[in-house]
């Protein structure tokens, strides 16, 4: 394996760590600089876009060790300067989550019943920045009894943290949206308070009196009947709408 100028591979301890639960072969940590890249295993002699973490002054030395008793492997560095760095592994044993705690999620604050919407959703760290190498896998759920919510999705290097979706909520009402990661349910954000307005009319529901619960319909010849209309969208929920009613009248009797 051959390494750019500045950068060479990480003298690690004699076992082959895994930096990352969702590692699918041996992980990588090579020395540029001041900071370490660390690249996870495909499982097929290939690794994902490295995660870069900052280390102290020059440092000659690198080795992996779960420091903390946690069951997730941390990383060490001897620097030129004499210190040792430790970083503690704080993704839960996930690096494509690169820092991630939350996610800010954007879409309109009121639409239509079906109407189709745009929702983008960040990947962002504690302090509120962008985690531009989350590579996790997002998830999505709504408030709203319909919904056409957005696949599941893997984040990609360039995508750098943003990614937009398009979907649609067709239950009425104020609703919400929820993003979380599929490993690390605690990483999640939503946007609430979205107005759900109904569609357009297209169709009416007739109800008249019937015998007793669930007999037929019965009126009377000439006597004036009672009934109730109620006008949906496409997807049920109740809207405005003008019904004219024309009464049907019996055939005229044939001439004999």
């Amino acid at each position: 394996m051959s390494s750019r100028p500045h950068e060479r591979p990480a003298a690690i301890s004699p076992f082959a760590p895994r930096f990352s639960s969702d590692s699918k072969g041996l992980d990588l940590a090579v020395i540029s600089g001041n900071s370490a890249k660390i690249l996870v295993g495909n499982g097929d002699g290939t690794f994902r876009a490295p995660l870069t973490v900052v280390l102290g002054p020059s440092p000659a030395r690198v080795s992996a060790a779960d420091v903390n008793g946690d069951g997730r492997v941390d990383l060490l560095a001897a620097n030129n300067d004499g210190k040792v760095s430790v970083l503690i592994n704080t993704n839960n044993g996930l690096l494509s989550l690169a820092g991630t705690t939350g996610f800010r999620v954007a879409t309109a604050t009121s639409t239509a019943a079906g109407a189709p919407l745009a929702l983008t959703v960040t990947a962002v760290n504690a302090s509120g920045n962008v985690a531009a190498g989350y590579t996790g896998t997002v998830l999505f759920a709504s408030s709203g009894v319909q919904s056409g919510l957005p696949a599941s999705y893997t984040f990609t290097a360039a995508d750098a943290g943003t990614h937009t979706f398009n979907f649609t909520l067709t239950s009425a009402g104020t609703q919400s949206i929820t993003a979380r990661d599929a490993e690390v349910t605690t990483v999640t954000g939503s946007q609430a308070g979205i107005v759900v307005n109904p569609g357009a009319t297209v169709k009416f529901f007739l109800t008249t009196p019937r015998i007793g619960l669930t007999g037929p319909s019965v009126s009377t010849a000439g006597v004036t009947q009672n009934f109730s209309a109620t006008a949906t969208d496409t997807w049920g929920n109740t809207t405005r709408g003008w019904l004219t009613v024309s009464p049907s009248r019996p055939a005229a009797p044939s001439a004999r």
